[in-house]
């Protein structure tokens, strides 16, 4: 029955058109020559069209450059960073929770990304969001529905730095370098509480350490209730890295934003926890646990004493968003 109602709709279709003479049918994006007409809504920014901005990259002359983007998916936050020479890109760097998914990411040049929001647009894409920049005109960002019917298929690149060669960085980041193996961590260290999800997590105020305890069991999180870290029902780890927080509790990156990387993690091996404060059902809820006797193991194989410290979860329950 579908296929016969479509096959009906699609001679119609051909008769109005064939009815219509010399009168052209309009879309909302131009299409090269015998690619497909589905039309294509196509949102520019205030930086201009796709067109104009490949002709301010081609006038800018950046044939040398290394450019910092992240992908924009329903996947694991990736951040790429490219290296470019004559145009070719010569290197790919990949970070983020999804670096080490098993798969091979070959990195996009600026004419890469221009060519794949041109060939949504002439191949019917749904609709293909694009911002381009004033001076030299390389996307900025770009978010591609290639099928209104198809969920999470939706994909595109925010870029969140471009340096020509000869230039120096202008991001504003004030990162602190990461701890390396060996490093010492106490309790006092780890002051900044942060609330989301239904674990309890903590840092210190430059964001290159954090302390990660997680329930398998939302029942444990119950006013009350102890436990034993490494148990059936609480695990734990520390986090080394940069921007451990970066993007906290936030679906979307904006461009600049900086990017969480996890360099090392420390399996927790030992500790006592008590629940102070228990989960309300719905978000946002507050709870609370003490910790006592933390130690964590480096991979080098020592143990690191972290000691005794509360953690506080003003948000338990809820989701990033």
């Amino acid at each position: 029955m579908r296929r016969t109602t479509i096959a009906l709709l699609t001679a119609a279709v051909l008769l109005l058109g064939a009815c219509s003479g010399d009168d052209e049918v309009e879309t909302s994006a131009t299409t090269a020559p015998g690619a497909d007409t589905t039309s294509t809504t196509v949102v520019e920014g205030p930086a201009g069209d796709l067109a104009a901005a490949r002709q301010r990259w081609a006038e800018a002359g950046i044939d040398d450059y290394v450019m910092t983007y992240q992908q924009l998916c329903f996947c694991p936050e990736i951040v790429v960073t490219v290296k470019v020479e004559d145009g070719e890109l010569v290197d790919t760097d990949v970070a983020g929770d999804g670096a080490s998914g098993g798969f091979t990411i070959e990195g996009q040049t600026v004419e890469d990304m221009f060519d794949e929001i041109g060939e949504a647009i002439d191949g019917g894409a749904a609709s293909v969001e694009a911002t381009y920049d004033p001076t030299d005109g390389h996307p900025e960002r770009y978010f591609i529905d290639v099928n209104e019917m198809i969920v999470d298929e939706e994909h595109g690149n925010t870029v969140l730095e471009l340096i020509p060669a000869g230039a120096t960085s202008t991001s504003t980041s004030t990162t602190a370098p990461a701890p390396t193996v060996g490093a010492t961590v106490t309790g006092g260290d780890l002051v900044d509480e942060r609330g989301c999800f239904t674990t309890f997590q903590i840092g210190d105020p430059a964001e290159t350490v954090a302390l990660v305890i997680t329930p398998s069991d939302a029942a444990a999180v119950v006013t009350g209730a102890t436990g034993t870290i490494g148990d059936t029902t609480w695990s734990g780890e520390v986090l080394i890295g940069t921007d451990l927080f970066g993007n906290w509790c936030d679906d979307v990156m904006e461009p600049g934003e900086p990017t969480r990387e996890v360099a090392e993690t420390w399996p927790v091996v030992a500790g006592e926890i008590r629940v102070t404060a228990g989960a309300p059902d719905g978000c946002p809820g507050e709870a609370a646990i003490d910790l006592t006797g933390v130690v964590a193991v480096r991979p080098d194989g020592t143990s690191l004493d972290i000691g005794n410290l509360s953690i506080t979860n003003d948000a338990y329950g809820c989701i990033p968003g």
